[in-house]
């Protein structure tokens, strides 16, 4: 496993945003590695999910980017934000509003979308799907979405340890829906200076490699990393993320940060 100084100057923190119906929990074995190479990372809860109590009816994409941005606020440096799934419209929008905060983002297997599109939009006017979103129920009315049980296990988690699968089974919460209808607003003079890595998956069936490989056309990264594995690699993969996250750490680093 890499390691590096604990007392590094330049090695940036990082912050772990979990996607939709997670918690920070999904993180648990990438924060564990990165903490046991000195590391200064945490994974936080979005409002309205895990242990976050915020009243889901509430919830929005602002709230959420709200949250992130608090959390970062309280490093004395820039942060390594990186973003799973529906976490990266978050990171993009955290990274929009405060780049100062952000010294470069990872997206794992996530939504890095163009400037003006949602979730739905996005996947509309490309028309692409998968066999994820037949599996979401209608929404309630609080405005939370679930997943209907049955094919989890082979979707979400394919490649993933069975105690992984069943601590999911456990902790998967409803989703708020808004957030994911709001179109993000990202910028070439904001969000275009913070430096981006996206981690894709080749075996997911939630965002599907033609997915990705879409949205890495129309945003463009700084660098891409490829794990033959599910939606899951904290779970499936962790030490070849790990890896990545240790890499990434070293390209934005610099006493300038």
């Amino acid at each position: 496993m890499n390691q590096i100084n604990p007392d590094s100057a330049s090695f940036p923190p990082v912050l772990l945003i979990h996607g939709a119906w997670h918690g920070a929990w999904c993180w648990y074995r990438t924060l564990h590695r990165l903490r046991e190479a000195g590391v200064a990372a945490k994974a936080v809860d979005l409002p309205g999910h895990a242990t976050d109590r915020t009243d889901r009816s509430t919830v929005t994409l602002e709230s959420y980017a709200d949250s992130i941005i608090a959390t970062l606020s309280q490093t004395v440096r820039p942060s390594l934000v990186v973003a799973h799934s529906m976490g990266g419209i978050v990171a993009s929008t955290v990274a929009q509003r405060r780049p100062d905060l952000v010294a470069g983002l990872v997206y794992v297997t996530a939504f890095m979308l163009p400037d003006g599109q949602a979730v739905g939009s996005f996947l509309e006017a490309s028309g692409l799907s998968s066999e994820f979103f037949g599996m979401l129920d209608e929404p309630d009315a609080d405005g939370t979405i679930g997943v209907k049980p049955g094919r989890r296990r082979e979707i979400f988690y394919g490649e993933s340890p069975a105690e992984d699968v069943e601590l999911s089974r456990m902790l998967l919460t409803r989703q708020p829906a808004r957030p994911q209808e709001q179109p993000i607003t990202v910028t070439a003079d904001r969000f275009g200076v913070v430096p981006k890595f996206y981690v894709q998956c080749s075996l997911d069936r939630v965002i599907t490699p033609e997915m990705q490989s879409l949205m890495l056309s129309r945003t463009g990264c700084d660098g891409v990393y490829t794990l033959g594995t599910d939606h899951s690699p904290f779970f499936s993969r962790p030490d070849e993320l790990h890896a990545i996250l240790m890499q990434v750490g070293e390209l934005v680093s610099s006493p300038a940060k």
